[in-house]
């Protein structure tokens, strides 16, 4: 009998530790062709990218071997925030056998 998988949880990205799972993420995100549409034109520098999830921006992410497969983002703006939620394409439309908790 196999073991029950554990239940995938969201994380909250650090900056000063998970840099380099960023740049991993901004690797795939251009070669996919999804940082076109998934991001504003500024983003498309990695100078950018990076300072942009610095302690004013909140990302929460899950990952895989494969690095970041599910991103959620909040920008606080006046009395309220920007969202953005990205997903890598193979995990996109498929359920997951757990729900993701923040």
């Amino acid at each position: 009998m196999e073991k029950p998988k554990e239940p995938e949880h969201l994380r909250v990205y650090n900056w000063r530790t998970e840099e380099w799972l960023l740049i991993d993420w901004y690797h795939k995100l251009v070669t996919s062709g999804d940082m076109n549409t998934t991001m504003m034109f500024d983003m498309r520098y990695l100078s950018n990218f990076l300072l942009y999830f610095r302690p004013k921006v909140t990302l929460a992410y899950a990952s895989d071997s494969d690095g970041i497969w599910f991103a959620s983002w909040v920008e606080p703006f006046m009395a309220g925030a920007f969202l953005g939620f990205r997903g890598r394409a193979g995990k996109r439309h498929t359920p997951t056998p757990h729900q993701l908790l923040f």
